[in-house]
């Protein structure tokens, strides 16, 4: 009995189905209540037959086609040592999730206690020695992170005097350097609150760390620090652009553009950075001229509407059209033809804002075209510019090969 479970213990540790077989069938035909010397020799004799010959090998020539109780003893010990490691193994996980458990009730704890020293405080209730004095653990990283966050949020939430007293809080406790830690941490998230800590609650010592991840590898973490550097330098808020090697994404411009509206930010002369061989920088740029109304740029804006990139001049027809820039208006006929369809469309649009009368023949070659959707465009177009564009249209049904009646009907149908 002992040995067939030894030759079992192997098979089922290597995951040997004709190993284990022999061993039942062997020690079956044997009868394990009479095994003697002479009979154990067989069995594992015939069970060692089955087992792996490259693994029998290393243990030597004497080992093949023999009996060897070693073999079966060293495998054996191979077996055991695998279930103490899974039991240590075990052991080791559930000592760890038990401490895990400890620590997150002693952080839950002393978010509570915050919690309600921070109240107490911001209610005037108690002063803030005595604040400080009633926090606890507050002296330990990993609760002075706990602290740090839950100040950052009551500080994002709450104006006037709560602020006030919140920034005094953080820098007695010299929480802004815990806040310069963790902007120079490894992980990214960590770098990003950080910085976002920083710029709301200590912005005048927040400038090196911003400057020093505007051009980061990590989308985040660039992200953060070029939307923080626009806040804490409002009368230069595109300076950074100077700098900027990395993309400038469009959910970065998106919050820079929040951030100028609603606290009113100056807009600068954005000249140079429409010439700018970055392309998130010139199109951003193009973007603001535009939002902003800034005529000035008229001809910086004209001149791109021969970049070789094709949502540079398509953002250059949309400023053409926007600003009203008659200048430009000869220079989109000129470029119509070797332009894309999606340029085209908006080149299109935008005579139907600085469009007149001269520029009918134009548009009328546009619904002699093939193109269904330029033609419909360009009906459109002459449809809203004017009386004489309409009659136009009208003089146009007397050809019934350009079939544009549908057309017409269509770009005249108020609900369309």
């Amino acid at each position: 009995m002992e040995n067939r479970l030894t030759f079992l213990s192997i098979a089922l540790f290597y995951g040997l189905p004709s190993l284990a077989g022999e061993c039942t069938r062997q020690a079956g035909k044997i009868g394990y209540a009479s095994i003697d010397v002479t009979s154990a020799h067989h069995f594992l004799t015939r069970a060692l037959n089955y087992f792996p010959q490259h693994i029998i090998g290393l243990m030597g020539p004497e080992v093949k086609g023999k009996t060897h109780y070693y073999a079966a003893a060293f495998f054996l010990l191979l077996a055991m040592l695998f279930i103490v490691n899974a039991l240590v193994a075990i052991l080791v996980l559930y000592i760890s999730s038990i401490l895990k458990a400890a620590r997150d009730k002693k952080l839950a704890k002393a978010n509570e206690n915050y919690e309600q020293v921070l109240t107490s405080y911001l209610f005037e209730e108690i002063s803030a020695e005595e604040a400080i004095r009633k926090l606890k653990y507050i002296n330990r990283p990993r609760y002075r992170e706990a602290f740090l966050s839950m100040l950052f949020n009551y500080q994002t939430n709450l104006r006037g005097d709560s602020d006030a007293k919140i920034l005094e809080i953080f820098e007695r406790l010299n929480l802004q350097q815990d806040a310069g830690k963790m902007a120079n941490s490894v992980f990214f998230y960590k770098r990003v609150m950080g910085i976002r800590t920083l710029t709301n609650m200590y912005p005048q010592k927040a400038s090196p760390f911003i400057q020093k991840h505007i051009n980061d590898p990590n989308d985040y973490v660039r992200s953060e620090a070029q939307i923080s550097y626009v806040y804490i330098n409002q009368t230069k808020p595109f300076a950074f652009f100077d700098q900027l090697v990395r993309p400038f994404t469009r959910w970065t411009q998106m919050n820079v553009f929040f951030l100028v509206r609603l606290y009113d930010i100056q807009v600068p002369s954005l000249s140079a950075w429409l010439k700018s061989n970055h392309r998130n920088i010139r199109n951003f740029s193009l973007r603001m001229v535009t939002h902003f109304q800034q005529q000035e740029h008229k001809d910086e804006i004209i001149a791109l509407l021969d970049h070789p990139d094709e949502l540079t001049r398509f953002l250059a027809i949309r400023a053409v059209s926007e600003l009203r820039l008659l200048e430009g208006k000869q220079k989109l006929i000129e470029i119509f033809e070797s332009e894309t369809i999606k340029n085209q469309m908006e080149i299109l649009m935008a005579f139907n804002q600085i469009g007149e009368n001269e520029d009918i023949e134009f548009l009328g070659k546009v619904v002699c075209g093939n193109n269904i959707s330029l033609k419909i465009e360009a009906c459109r177009t002459l449809n809203q510019m004017s009386r004489e564009g309409r009659d136009y249209l009208e003089r146009l049904r007397a050809f019934p090969e350009l079939n544009i009646d549908l057309f017409i009907s269509h770009v005249s149908d108020p609900r369309n």
